[in-house]
């Protein structure tokens, strides 16, 4: 039977351990900044200058989240077993009375409540900003936004802590980590257009429907549907993840059931992992 106390204990000793990472406050920092910088100065993405309304200063936003949070979820996940693992205090927290998913379950949360903090940090003078600038109402829109950026730090995080499970050293987990977000951010949509233009879009198998699949392989692409199909006036701006998904892949329940998929499989794949590992 899962102790919730000992989950806890440890969930509060992970945090401790990850809120000293100066790397951690660096990121925070960047994401504060920039984010500042697009919500009052402009929206340079799109070729606008000044504020343009809720909706544009968001799509802004997206693109920084997109970039930054999965990059802030591995560098605070990738080492959280193997880390244990290289300076021998694994064996002694086994030792104790906690089990195995406590233990996973417990650096999951404590982690978990690092990058909510960071997300909130991060885009909270942003916040103010669309506050001032807009009426109450529109703030509702921005707060979701917060929210699915919070669950794609989750989901990633989730994964890292995946690659720090099977992983037996800092080096190869902080690999798999750098390549994984190369891959998701970098390369895995342009594989798709890739195909969209070797085949001119009329393959027998290539479809809005397929595409729109394959979107969901992708958690940074379930985040970009997610976040448009919350908040009005966003679908405009996003060229793949817009033009080839209809209703089905929009679909507000289907992309909340592929989310926490994305954050609950991962991590209990974790654990199962994590139980075989010996030491």
């Amino acid at each position: 039977m899962i102790n919730l106390k000992v989950i806890l204990a440890i969930s509060k000793k992970e945090f401790i351990n990850r809120i000293k990472n100066i790397s951690l406050f660096i990121l925070i920092f960047i994401l504060a900044i920039l984010s500042f910088a697009i919500s009052y100065f402009g929206t340079s993405p799109f070729g606008l200058t000044g504020y343009h309304g809720t909706s544009v200063t968001i799509a802004s936003l997206m693109s920084l989240s997109i970039y930054l949070i999965p990059l802030i979820s591995f560098i605070l996940g990738y080492d959280s077993i193997t880390g244990e693992e290289e300076d021998g205090t694994m064996p002694l927290l086994l030792s104790s009375s906690a089990s195995r998913s406590e233990i996973y379950l417990g650096k999951f949360i404590g982690l978990t409540i690092v990058i909510s903090i960071a997300v909130f940090v991060g885009y909270g003078i942003s916040g103010v900003i669309i506050l001032l600038k807009e009426s109450i109402s529109h703030i509702t829109g921005y707060f979701t936004f917060v929210f699915s950026s919070v669950l794609l730090g989750i989901s990633f995080l989730s994964i890292a802590l995946l690659i720090s499970s099977f992983t037996r050293s800092r080096t190869a987990s902080i690999t798999i980590s750098v390549f994984l977000w190369f891959f998701y951010i970098f390369i895995y949509d342009l594989l798709l257009i890739g195909i969209l233009v070797a085949t001119k879009g009329k393959a027998m198998f290539i479809n809005n429907a397929v595409i729109g699949g394959f979107l969901l392989v992708n958690p940074a692409d379930v985040y970009r549907l997610f976040t448009i199909s919350f908040i009005r006036g966003l679908k405009g701006y996003y060229g793949l993840t817009s033009i080839l998904t209809g209703k089905f892949i929009l679909n507000r329940f289907l992309l909340i059931f592929v989310y926490i998929m994305w954050i609950f499989l991962p991590m209990l794949s974790g654990i199962l992992i994590f139980y075989k590992k010996r030491y």
